[in-house]
């Protein structure tokens, strides 16, 4: 789910490489080989509320990014 408190689900292409996550600020929170891989759950339940990019690096130098909004349930 997207605004996320606990978990996101990540699916990725068959050439994916890659997962990489910013900050708002631009600064990388986290940073995984995922080749081969086609999912992932996402652990973000540590990380502060706010608004970061999800940037898959695929083979051949192919990019996606997505925006991922954090939020905790005692924030509203």
């Amino acid at each position: 789910p997207n605004p996320a408190s606990a978990a996101v689900s990540l699916r990725f292409p068959d050439h994916a490489e890659r997962v990489r996550i910013f900050n708002a600020m631009g600064a990388m929170v986290t940073d995984r080989a995922v080749k081969g891989q086609k999912a992932m759950q996402l652990d973000v339940s540590g990380y502060p509320a706010g608004i970061y990019k999800i940037r898959c690096d695929m083979a051949g130098g192919v990019l996606q990014a997505v925006t991922l909004v954090v939020r905790h349930h005692s924030e509203r």
